[in-house]
């Protein structure tokens, strides 16, 4: 399908069309939400959304839809939708356009019905489909990835990491689930919309708000902080049990329990996105567990691997590589290591 260019302006006053051009491809998508294309047309569209895999398609159709509506509602017909989607103009007297949009406003049930045209069972069974669509990614560890959600929502995976999302939310609310390790969302306000993260231990719901979720249920860990906004943390065992949480505070899963307590250093919740790893009061099977993860090797220790590493605080950059990692955490804990190069095996004696 074509590229779109906007054809209402955002801002500066009553909404007017945009001098621009339109693709023949766009042509077909009006001519289906009117109700007119052809049977070919229709399969095709259909087809089209169905295979959509990045979700370019689901955007366009997006687009042409408000370009079609748009239209409508500024008491337009659909004749004129398509030929604004050409590039051709069409002159109307000023007194026909007013009387089509106080038809269009008092009857905006007729309205949506030409929006939908003869296809509107097809269109929402198609949507449904699409609705049911999800997607999961898993970052390997000693990568990172940051993607974004349909919806405008930014997601940070930190290595190992492994979240399930849909291709397309819906009008009522945004939901995705955290498997496994550590991401940080940066939500897109939408108050009819509530966003949820669901993980084994808690669900995690806010309207618009930036904060880190950390989870393995092998391990029976969780912890989420809020960096900004407010969020609602509720149990998945218990749901009377719940929490609301403000900036810099955190609700962790303890003897199998959610504890609520202040974060500590807020700045090093989401340094790993700025590529250090930090290493600051966390023991030494927690910071073992970071550098498998960031520089994807296996860490080999028969140890007490509870005991605390003696940094106050301090971070380390992944960029340097793991042997100048590994230096420092040898000479902080008094012991030595060996590196095997092609297995990614350490270990510490």
């Amino acid at each position: 399908m074509g590229v779109f260019c906007p054809f209402f302006v955002p801002q500066g006053g009553p909404t007017t069309p945009l001098a621009c051009h339109y693709s023949v491809e766009t042509l077909e998508l009006i001519r289906y939400l009117r109700g007119s294309a052809t049977e070919q047309e229709v399969q095709e569209i259909l087809e089209w959304l169905e295979s959509d895999t990045d979700g370019s398609a689901l955007s366009e159709y997006k687009d042409a839809h408000r370009l079609y509506n748009g239209v409508v509602l500024y008491g337009q017909d659909s004749d004129t939708a398509e030929a604004h989607a050409s590039g051709k103009e069409q002159k109307k007297a000023p007194k026909v356009r007013w009387k089509r949009a106080l038809y269009f406003v008092s009857g905006i049930a007729a309205a949506l019905a030409l929006v939908l045209g003869t296809h509107a069972l097809t269109t929402r069974q198609t949507w449904n489909r699409l609705l049911a669509r999800t997607e999961t990614v898993r970052v390997p560890n000693g990568k990172f990835m940051e993607l974004t959600l349909e919806d405008g929502t930014t997601v940070w995976m930190n290595s190992g990491s492994s979240i399930e999302y849909p291709v397309v939310f819906g009008d009522k609310q945004r939901t995705v689930k955290v498997r496994d390790g550590e991401v940080i969302f940066e939500v897109t306000p939408d108050k009819g919309r509530p966003f949820t993260v669901n993980t084994f231990a808690a669900d995690i719901t806010v309207t618009g708000t930036r904060f880190d979720v950390d989870v393995d249920e092998s391990e029976n860990r969780f912890r989420t902080t809020l960096m900004q906004g407010s969020l609602d943390v509720v149990s998945r065992q218990d749901r009377d049990i719940r929490f609301h949480v403000k900036p810099g505070e955190t609700v962790s899963m303890t003897d199998d329990r959610l504890v609520y307590e202040k974060a500590g250093d807020i700045a090093s919740v989401d340094c790993w996105t700025r590529g250090f790893i930090d290493m600051s009061g966390v023991s030494l099977k927690e910071l073992i567990r970071r550098y498998e993860k960031a520089f994807g090797v296996t860490i080999l220790y028969q140890g007490d691997a509870a005991q605390s590493v003696p940094f106050s605080r301090g971070r380390i950059r992944i960029s340097d590589g793991l042997t100048h990692a590994m230096d420092i955490l040898s000479g902080a804990c008094g012991f030595s290591y060996t590196v095997q190069e092609d297995t990614g095996i350490v270990t510490i004696q």
